[in-house]
């Protein structure tokens, strides 16, 4: 299965980790094209060749500006979407755009500059309101190019990862360094890797061997790569979650620490903070963690086994966790290609959504957004619904 990355955070000490089943045993709910996970579907944004949204599907990006207006991002464009006056606009028709059609991440600033991460040249661009500009008209303190992940945090602070240190933006100033430790490099770089599978392993370990004997320099140790995702909780408290750990940095005291990945989590793919504040993290491989900072314990659920979800191909077991929402019933929701995955914690029980049991249009579940008036945007692959809380 193959996924763009599209990571989100983590934390983790390695205590207290338990794993989960027969969670998922409930009876299937009742095919209806107006519920979906006990929602009500009050909006569908199909594709809809009359307008200028030609293109709804797959949907990566759902996000609501300062302002009201969504931008949503799809592999045929980055699209603009006026709720009330039912606009439409695709913005990278427009000569010198077209990086936006490899858009990856939209998020706003406190100065309301809208900005987008693309996958192409320029990678860090912002909208001021009058036109597009590349992230180095702000005279950045150091170069940003390269940075990931890029996050919004408390106050509407823009924070950038640079591989060996932070730096924040509040929309009109420039933060100094945070530096990482090397004691935390180091501590990484004696941390085992985790596969998916055995076919993985052994291609990693290939991988090395050639460096060795083609005397080449080694990988580092510490890059900016493994480490793609970002989230600043309620508390101010940072989470850097890539592949073999959680780096955790508080910016008032300045105190950072690493943190080994759970049992069973091979990596961080995405990441969520609970309404109780408590960290969700999901993996590539079907496995969701959930840390409690104040009994700094954790559980894993194997959302594979549990919900009893066959794996296509049998010697590649990856399973990607496309998104994490919690309702404000305490629901987990989790896309995936094969469904939108619910989770009720409490009574340890599960249910897999498709367009064959629900209201969903598509089967491939891309993002899971809430608006300002808390309503549920589910991105899919044939459109975008809108759900009631």
């Amino acid at each position: 299965m193959i996924k763009q990355l599209f990571y989100f955070i983590s934390a983790s000490i390695p205590i207290g980790i338990l794993c989960l089943s027969n969670v998922f045993s409930s009876p299937p709910p009742q095919s209806t094209d107006k519920q979906v996970a006990g929602h009500t579907v009050i909006k569908r944004l199909i594709e809809n060749k009359s307008t200028n949204a030609s293109n709804l599907r797959f949907p990566r990006i759902i996000y609501q500006d300062q302002k009201g207006l969504f931008w949503i991002g799809t592999g045929s464009g980055l699209y603009t979407y006026n709720e009330d006056q039912e606009k439409w606009t695709i913005l990278n028709d427009v000569p010198g755009l077209e990086f936006l059609m490899r858009a990856q991440r939209v998020i706003q600033d406190k100065a309301d500059r809208i900005w987008v991460q693309a996958a192409t040249e320029p990678n860090l661009s912002y909208f001021d309101g009058q036109g597009w500009n590349t992230i180095y008209k702000l005279n950045p303190p150091a170069p940003l190019k390269e940075a990931s992940p890029i996050f919004v945090g408390l106050d509407s602070k823009l924070w950038f990862f640079l591989g060996h240190s932070l730096i924040a933006f509040d929309g009109n100033r420039w933060t100094s360094l945070f530096e990482l430790p090397s004691t935390i490099r180091d501590s990484y770089s004696r941390m085992p890797m985790s596969y998916r599978n055995r076919r993985e392993e052994m291609i990693d370990r290939i991988r090395n061997k050639l460096r060795e004997t083609d005397k080449a320099e080694k990988e580092p140790a510490f890059e900016v790569g493994q480490f793609p995702v970002g989230l600043q909780d309620r508390e101010g408290i940072i989470w850097l979650g890539g592949r073999k750990a959680v780096i955790r940095f508080e910016p008032v005291k300045r105190d950072w620490r690493i943190l080994q990945l759970p049992d069973n989590l091979v990596e961080v793919y995405g990441i969520y903070e609970g309404r109780d504040g408590r960290i969700w993290l999901a993996d590539s491989n079907g496995h969701i963690s959930v840390y409690d900072k104040k009994k700094d314990k954790w559980l894993t659920y194997d959302i594979v086994k549990e919900a009893k979800i066959r794996i296509r191909d049998e010697e590649d077991s990856s399973f990607y966790i496309d998104a994490i929402y919690q309702d404000k019933q305490g629901q987990m929701m989790l896309g995936s290609e094969l469904g939108l995955i619910t989770f009720t914690e409490a009574e340890n029980r599960g249910q897999v959504y498709t367009f064959t049991n629900s209201g969903l249009p598509g089967g491939d579940i891309t993002a899971i957004y809430e608006d300002k008036l808390g309503r549920i945007w589910v991105g899919t692959s044939r459109g975008v619904i809108v759900l009631e809380q």
